[in-house]
């Protein structure tokens, strides 16, 4: 219990928005066998929270669109557990210091050291939310790229069985780091790991070298991104709104 409030209390990313499952910005030379197409039975989600559906992308070959649950649970674990953020350095850097370069302990937490080191997804977004610390999802800001368009996450999944049904689900984690300059800003201590196209192909492959993955989880370069506030009514309401995407006024900057 203690392994699930810790990566379950509010950290990010806990909420974002799907509004397509693009790949115009991975060319074809990076994902040449890629079936980009949304599976069947997808709905999309522009308010993604932690147990809903969203598409992930897989190194299932082809590598292909998959329906998954927004919250890991170990293949272990006999109750669903909703594990929906994943440290890379685990319970190292307690402080959350963004230049933390030290050990990257999700390669050996019991939760996540299997998928990290053999199912990665990248997670692709249009906008993800979050608060200042402290205040959370009262204060919520939509954190998108200034030219609006989809940016990716890097995950890890697990396909998890109901023992008492028999049900396979996939289910993932959004993988986070020390909290960006844009994150500082809006005075939040964490930031999801997000992926330039062209490291995508080798994060989603399975006999990627672990150095090189270890070297990728940094805070991303998020110059090209800005926030603006949004309601918090919408947000805290679940509901798939398109009205979440609307700046408020707010003396909040």
């Amino acid at each position: 219990m203690g392994l699930y409030l810790y990566y379950n209390h509010y950290t990010v990313c806990g909420t974002f928005g799907q509004k397509r499952l693009p790949l115009k910005k991975v060319k074809q030379e990076f994902l040449p066998e890629t079936d980009i197409a949304p599976k069947e039975g997808m709905q999309l989600n522009l308010n993604t929270w932690v147990g809903k559906f969203a598409g992930i992308l897989t190194p299932d070959k082809p590598a292909a669109y998959q329906w998954a649950m927004f919250g890991l649970c170990p293949v272990w674990n006999d109750k669903k557990m909703y594990l929906f953020n994943a440290r890379v350095e685990g319970k190292e850097n307690p402080t959350n210091d963004p230049s933390y370069s030290g050990t990257r302990g999700i390669f050996t937490m019991p939760s996540f050291r299997n998928a990290i080191k053999s199912r990665r997804c990248i997670i692709p977004m249009d906008f993800f939310i979050e608060g200042p610390e402290k205040e959370k999802y009262n204060k919520p800001f939509l954190i998108h790229r200034k030219d609006s368009e989809p940016f990716f996450a890097a995950g890890i999944y697990e396909n998890w069985t109901d023992k008492s049904t028999r049900e396979t689900i996939r289910t993932f984690s959004i993988l986070t780091t020390g909290a960006t300059p844009l994150l500082q800003e809006v005075g939040h201590h964490r930031s999801p790991l997000l992926l330039d196209p062209e490291t995508i192909p080798v994060w989603l492959d399975p006999k990627a070298d672990l150095d090189f993955i270890a070297e990728l989880m940094i805070p991303a370069d998020t110059s090209e991104f800005e926030f603006y506030p949004v309601d918090s009514k919408i947000v805290k309401s679940k509901e798939n709104n398109p009205e979440i995407e609307k700046r408020i006024n707010t003396d909040l900057t």
